[in-house]
């Protein structure tokens, strides 16, 4: 999947906008549309592969996630997000593009909410999304948890590999082809990845 040049450059002018955001993006392959997560103003601003803007052109679609303190992941068309609720467990919930509102989903169990966990998806199971890491405070340490929230059957289940990977939090990932996570950066409880 290659990006257009003129359409990097229009992302860089938007993106120039946001000076002092925090940000995410969020690319949906099968809806050709990039997500800019600006996480301080709380808002997802969607762009097809293909838009065009000019320096002053205003984003007139925006989608409010639904938490302040959310990720959000694009997987199989879908946009998912990921919170924690009141009691610290992770909420999942998925937008409706109809309603242009988003719908928690009700899984089987409850997950407690680990601070900045890796969310991941694969294209080799349309229903299951994975979460890897993330910060636990109450023990204040790095989780090495994998697991699987199946939106499907709703389903949680913990995950293991054959190779016990490091805990950390706090990474980016990248899904470079079909069935190829990168994760980039991170920190463990022995410093930096």
């Amino acid at each position: 999947m290659r990006l257009s040049i003129p359409l990097f450059a229009n992302l860089l002018s938007i993106l120039q906008l946001v000076e002092s955001s925090t940000l995410d993006t969020i690319y949906n392959y099968k809806n050709r549309t990039a997500y800019i997560h600006l996480q301080e103003e709380n808002v997802l601003i969607p762009l097809s592969f293909n838009s065009k803007y000019s320096s002053g052109d205003k984003v007139s679609s925006i989608i409010e996630p639904p938490s302040e303190d959310c990720k959000i992941l694009s997987a199989n068309s879908n946009l998912y997000a990921f919170y924690p609720d009141n009691n610290n467990l992770t909420t999942v919930s998925i937008f409706n593009e109809t309603s242009n509102s988003w719908d928690d989903l009700k899984m089987q169990s409850d997950l407690e909410y680990l601070e900045k966990s890796v969310y991941i998806n694969t294209f080799d199971d349309s229903g299951s999304l994975f979460i890897y890491g993330g910060y636990n405070e109450t023990s204040q340490e790095a989780s090495g948890r994998l697991v699987e929230p199946d939106v499907n059957s709703m389903n949680l289940t913990n995950t293991t590999t054959s190779i016990q990977p490091t805990a950390f939090y706090d990474a980016s990932s990248v899904l470079i082809n079909y069935n190829t996570q990168v994760f980039i950066g991170g920190k463990a409880s022995s410093g930096f990845c």
